[in-house]
């Protein structure tokens, strides 16, 4: 459960820095293309994810340690994304790739 919250906290992170007008965007994909055209309905969506994230998280850990917890994640995916999405060396399959890894490892730990 807590990889799927990640998971979830990792695409909201990605769709508000891909609305974002500073930083340095692709169109290689469709979805980039969708969000940099809808920043309004993009945001929306984006703190939906994250609010959605942050209940699971607090199902999973309880109240207080939850919202930590989710501010902790929050801080180190967005200085991920900050750091990589610019280099566009990891892509979506990469993405794919590491967190269904991770779901695997969460499920037979």
């Amino acid at each position: 459960m807590v990889t799927n919250s990640i998971l979830l906290v990792f695409i909201g992170c990605l769709i508000f820095y891909k609305t974002s007008q500073k930083a340095i965007l692709s169109n290689k994909y469709f979805i980039e293309k969708w969000i940099q055209k809808h920043a309004k309905n993009s945001k929306f969506i984006g703190s939906l994810i994250l609010i959605i994230a942050l209940l699971l998280i607090i199902n999973n850990f309880g109240l207080t340690s939850g919202i930590v917890f989710w501010l902790i994640a929050i801080m180190f995916i967005l200085s991920l994304v900050i750091l990589i999405s610019p280099l566009q060396k990891i892509n979506y399959k990469h993405c794919i790739f590491i967190f269904f890894i991770l779901f695997v490892v969460e499920i037979f730990y």
